[in-house]
């Protein structure tokens, strides 16, 4: 053989050696941040907290557009209710000229059972996906729907299995209809809002948008469930002792951290539970708060109309 004919494969070897090193590397990075992690900080989920019967995996913020009003000076951290639209918010303080720069660190804490249990799911979806069709093909999605009879059927891939610890495949299943009965439902009862304004309340629909049938964009959101969400069930307003965790986290990676609180605070929450909210928020110094407001329908009911954006 030609010696000269094996200078590519050996090159070729060099290269694979050399991105296998730069792998070892991080793995042994990362597991080593964990190890200081959790010897130093300690979760404080509290199960106990409350039982919330309904959910929105998703969300019903309006897309907001944080990023072009703010300048992130170091690593940027979130601290955020528990729909699935922080991703989106995430992706976008991420992008720069078209292309994704670091992950943000994600602290998602939300008391509703359902919610944490939707986030386990979805870790384990993107786990064992490797391309976007892998993925969308194990998300609940509405097929059929009929406008005159508002009914449909909603297809729900074997996947997890029913039987598997902590699986609840009733958890995984979409609230609130098909996104065309969302669409509708918009138009004639919130005519301010725009359906564009505002993200599908639908997994599939949802994340079939965000990836933009881009697989960078796919690995990008993959990776960033996987290794850089914190899942703190716990009460914005009655634990404070998560907010001093977080605050610790913050400071011992030097992150900037932002919130975003969504509709927590909105007309029907008591003068007392405001200032309590209040004070949880300053224990983190956020570089700033985004926060939904709330346009009332009722007494206990009403629908987001704007976001408003505190910078500190």
């Amino acid at each position: 053989m030609d010696p000269l004919l094996s200078i590519p494969t050996a090159l070729s070897h060099c290269e694979e050696a050399k991105s296998i090193k730069e792998i070892a590397s991080v793995t042994i990075q990362r597991y080593w941040r964990g190890h200081v992690i959790r010897k130093f900080f300690s979760n404080p989920s509290n199960p106990n907290i409350s039982n919330c019967g309904s959910a929105m995996p998703i969300g019903n913020d309006p897309i907001s557009d944080f990023e072009k009003r703010v300048r992130i000076h170091k690593h940027p951290a979130i601290l955020t209710t528990g729909g699935a639209q922080c991703l989106s918010n995430a992706m976008r303080l991420a992008e720069n000229g078209g292309r994704l720069g670091k992950k943000p660190k994600i602290f998602l804490m939300d008391y509703n059972p359902k919610i944490i249990k939707f986030w386990k799911l979805l870790s384990k979806a993107f786990s064992d996906s490797t391309t976007i069709n892998e993925f969308l093909e194990k998300l609940p999605r509405h097929v059929g729907y009929n406008p005159d009879t508002e009914k449909c059927e909603c297809y729900i891939a074997k996947y997890p299995n029913p039987s598997d610890n902590g699986g609840n495949i009733e958890k995984w299943i979409p609230e609130g209809g098909p996104y065309e009965h969302q669409k509708r439902i918009s138009n004639e009862l919130w005519p301010e809002l725009k359906i564009e304004d505002l993200h599908p309340r639908q997994h599939y629909e949802f994340f079939q948008i965000l990836f933009e049938n881009s697989e960078e964009r796919f690995l990008w959101i993959k990776m960033l469930v996987i290794n850089q969400v914190c899942l703190i069930q716990n009460d914005w307003i009655k634990s404070p002792e998560s907010f001093t965790f977080i605050k610790e986290i913050c400071s011992y990676h030097d992150y900037d951290l932002l919130v975003y609180s969504s509709n927590i605070e909105n007309p029907t929450t008591p003068a007392s539970e405001i200032r309590k909210l209040t004070e949880n928020i300053k224990l983190i110094d956020p570089t700033a708060i985004i926060r939904t407001k709330t346009k009332m329908t009722g007494e206990w009911s009403g629908y987001p109309v704007s976001t408003e954006y505190i910078l500190l």
